[in-house]
């Protein structure tokens, strides 16, 4: 029997690979693969927003914006709030820069199937697929999430576990 891990989720490579030593054998990592796949999201927003800037766009997305306004909404954010800090309001975390990348970072997640946040992610996509066809934008949102996986992967020795999976079920 091993033991679960919690708050794993951005621990450096040096520190998991030595989890299953101590028989640290399960971990809760979802947080930190879901600020992975909304850093991508982001990134793809700034450079939308270069392009915008470069006239290569005509309907922006503001997919940033949106994501930030429905990630302050959500309220979620709420609960990791310092005792001190528990009277703070949507509007404080609107107009500080710092606050709103880190609501957005640990609430974008939770809100990424809103009614307004919907379109806009589709329009971010296809605007990048009218200015370069051949990119792939959710394909490189995949690559980051996997790219914040294969620590985890390596220090647990899981490379293959899929296939072994899945050739089980096939056996069944």
């Amino acid at each position: 029997m091993g033991f679960k891990e919690h708050n794993a989720d951005f621990l450096e490579e040096r520190f998991l690979t030595i989890h299953p030593a101590l028989r640290i054998s399960a971990a809760n990592t979802g947080p930190g693969f879901s600020v992975a796949e909304i850093e991508a999201y982001l990134d793809l927003g700034r450079e939308e927003e270069q392009m915008v800037k470069e006239r290569k766009i005509v309907e922006p997305s503001n997919f940033i914006s949106v994501l930030q306004n429905a990630s302050v909404k959500c309220g979620r954010w709420k609960k990791w709030m310092k005792k001190e800090e528990s009277l703070i309001t949507e509007e404080d975390i609107a107009i500080n820069k710092n606050r709103l990348k880190d609501v957005t970072l640990v609430c974008g997640r939770y809100v990424f199937d809103e009614k307004n946040v919907r379109p806009a992610r589709k329009q971010l996509f296809n605007n990048f697929k009218k200015v370069s066809p051949l990119r792939n934008p959710e394909a490189e949102i995949i690559e980051s999430i996997k790219k914040s996986i294969r620590p985890w992967i390596k220090a647990f020795n899981l490379k293959g576990t899929t296939s072994k999976i899945l050739t089980k079920i096939r056996c069944l």
